[in-house]
């Protein structure tokens, strides 16, 4: 590995929510792997590399001795990647290697990841094992082209390609397999969604898998954005379902809810802004922060 310079981030801060807040500010950035510039900082962002720079001379320069260090590679060890036929011309920077089966590629971007998800076919549904109480990762195999991918919606990942789902099963960890999506995990149950709804005690779920659940079943009501004058930057999407409101928060993949109606659940945005301010900022001056007319 040849990213020396960098170090492990220092800051609460995750490559999901780098990634997801820079899509148009990426530097160097090949389809696999490239520099991220959030909040003063840069991020080398590639498969299990996750490092922060201060200095973007430093991080190129690292992210320049990686790929010569790769194009360097004896051509027996290089694995021959091809163009995926279908693929919308915006996404054909992403490659798939030729030989199914025989080598995994994967990729982390939320357009890819969706792209599969609406131009495919899920044909399996794959959960990975969590404790009791927990809620496991959701992960779908997905037919496109009579070839087959796993896609992973909490860390926009597409993974593949492979000639059938027993391949596919060869290769991926699971604990259970449904045939329909979601079929095998009991949100009503684990996060009582079928309860009354109560605009004073409202709970807050920071899980990815019940995140994009709600946004794959529950009905969009519409975005909710903090009044002017306050942080760029934060929104949160309002969705109803079973009788009741819930606010889905983009920036930590969490649920909040259950409100009784829209306006609470504006209420509740509202208040989760604020304290998502107050954890920020403390008590500096509101005008540090305040938007630019």
């Amino acid at each position: 590995m040849q990213f020396i310079n960098g170090k492990k981030p220092t800051i609460k801060v995750d490559a999901e929510t780098v990634m997801a807040e820079t899509q148009s500010n990426r530097i160097l950035f090949d389809g696999h792997s490239g520099i991220y510039t959030y909040k003063n900082k840069y991020y080398i962002i590639d498969k299990d590399v996750f490092l922060e720079y201060t200095d973007l001379d430093v991080a190129k320069e690292d992210l320049f001795d990686e790929r010569k260090s790769e194009k360097n590679m004896d051509e027996d060890e290089l694995v021959a990647m091809i163009e995926l036929p279908g693929l919308p011309a915006n996404l054909s920077v992403f490659t798939f290697p030729a030989v199914m089966d025989e080598f995994v590629e994967i990729h982390f971007d939320a357009d890819l990841c969706y792209w599969f998800l609406d131009e495919g076919e899920i044909r399996k549904t794959l959960f990975s094992s969590a404790e009791e109480g927990e809620i496991p990762e959701v992960s779908y195999i997905v037919e496109f082209n009579e070839e087959f991918f796993i896609a992973t919606p909490s860390e926009h990942s597409i993974e593949g390609r492979f000639s059938s789902v027993e391949e596919v099963l060869q290769v991926a960890e699971y604990a259970t397999i449904g045939t329909e999506p979601y079929e095998e995990i009991d949100y009503f149950r684990v996060c009582m969604l079928d309860r009354e709804a109560n605009d004073e005690e409202v709970d807050y779920i920071a899980d990815k898998g019940l995140y994009w659940w709600i946004k794959m079943n529950a009905d969009f009501e519409r975005t909710f954005e903090p009044e002017k004058g306050k942080r760029k930057g934060y929104s949160y999407d309002i969705y109803e379902f079973f009788d009741g409101y819930f606010i889905l928060d983009p920036n930590e993949k969490a649920v909040m809810g259950k409100y009784t109606s829209f306006v609470s659940a504006s209420i509740g945005a509202n208040e989760l802004y604020e304290e998502r301010l107050e954890d920020e900022y403390g008590d500096e001056d509101e005008n540090e922060y305040e938007d630019e007319d």
